[in-house]
């Protein structure tokens, strides 16, 4: 053999397609990253799940306020999904108002009401006297984002957005409580 026939190019077209792919991944990469802003401390994105930060959202009360949940940053919050078809979420909506009383300005309450006839979920908010916001969710896309698959579904939200922990179901008022006071003592 001669000394060219044993050299081989280094650039063949199997090196050009890995090229190729490192970049567009590379790409990829840069491009779908979180920004830090949403990020927590940890480096983790949001999620709806312990130890992540909560997804943040956008929705409208039925009087038209605007609810974000960014705007609550610096104050726990007790987030739950309900509707007034439920009937778990009926029997804990009474603890949740009285608790949201009891620590006032200690925490926030969020209601997202979703799978609901407006007049349905007014006459039952105010027939409990709930005073605390009642965003609603027309096109379920914050509830899908949170991943709600019954109600009620609540999650508890500490002062830096991040999720330390979900009831999925209802709950009775000492249970709730106890929650609370976890959650304003961290």
């Amino acid at each position: 053999m001669s000394l060219t026939a044993q050299h081989k190019p280094v650039f063949t077209p199997k090196y050009w397609q890995l090229l190729l792919i490192a970049i567009l991944g590379s790409a990829w990469i840069w491009t779908s990253r979180v920004p830090a802003a949403d990020a927590n401390p940890n480096g983790r994105p949001p999620a709806a799940q312990a130890g992540h930060p909560a997804p943040n959202f956008e929705l409208q009360t039925a009087d038209g306020e605007v609810i974000n949940l960014s705007a609550f940053r610096g104050t726990p919050v007790v987030l739950n999904f309900w509707a007034s078809w439920c009937g778990p979420c009926r029997a804990e909506m009474p603890a949740f108002q009285l608790i949201a009383d009891t620590h006032a300005g200690k925490i926030a309450f969020i209601g997202v009401n979703t799978q609901d006839q407006i007049d349905r979920m007014l006459a039952f908010a105010a027939e409990v006297g709930v005073t605390y916001p009642l965003p609603i969710d027309t096109t379920n896309a914050v509830t899908a984002r949170y991943r709600v698959n019954a109600f009620p579904t609540t999650y508890f939200i500490d002062a830096d957005g991040v999720i330390v922990d979900m009831v999925f179901g209802g709950m009775d008022q000492a249970l709730l409580e106890a929650k609370v006071l976890s959650l304003i003592e961290e």
